[in-house]
């Protein structure tokens, strides 16, 4: 028997917030959260040759497999630590981006089935409340 080595699944889960307007200072400052990665307008974008046309401030998880522990096993742990995070946060900004008790992070199947084509800014986290 072969067993499958799960040593090489990878699970990365994040929240990026992209402003031509707010800095990354701005943005941490307040959300309360201090980014993880972070790009500025002007910035070069990889080896391209390209750059950035917009401010980005990015928080995530990552999680490397073990040879027991699947991307399926490590998805909800990231899931769990961007949350935590944002619970953590003083600002009530983050916090109110949080899912209400006893609601689904995802939402319902049915809920997923009715989505728009583009989805709209979510009406928890209003721009509006990013820009003070």
């Amino acid at each position: 028997m072969i067993t499958e080595d799960l040593s090489l699944d990878r699970v990365s889960v994040g929240i990026t917030i992209e402003s031509t307007i707010l800095t990354p200072e701005q943005i941490s400052q307040r959300i309360g959260i201090v980014w993880d990665e972070v790009h500025r307008i002007g910035d070069p974008r990889g080896h391209t040759g390209k750059k950035w046309e917009c401010n980005v401030w990015r928080i995530f998880e990552r999680r490397q497999g073990v040879v027991n522990a699947s991307a399926h096993d490590l998805l909800p742990v990231c899931v769990a630590d961007v949350v935590n995070r944002l619970a953590r946060s003083p600002n009530a900004c983050a916090r109110s981006a949080m899912p209400k008790a006893g609601s689904s992070l995802f939402g319902s199947a049915q809920e997923s089935d009715n989505l728009p084509e583009k989805p709209a800014f979510s009406e928890r986290w209003p721009l509006a409340s990013l820009r003070g």
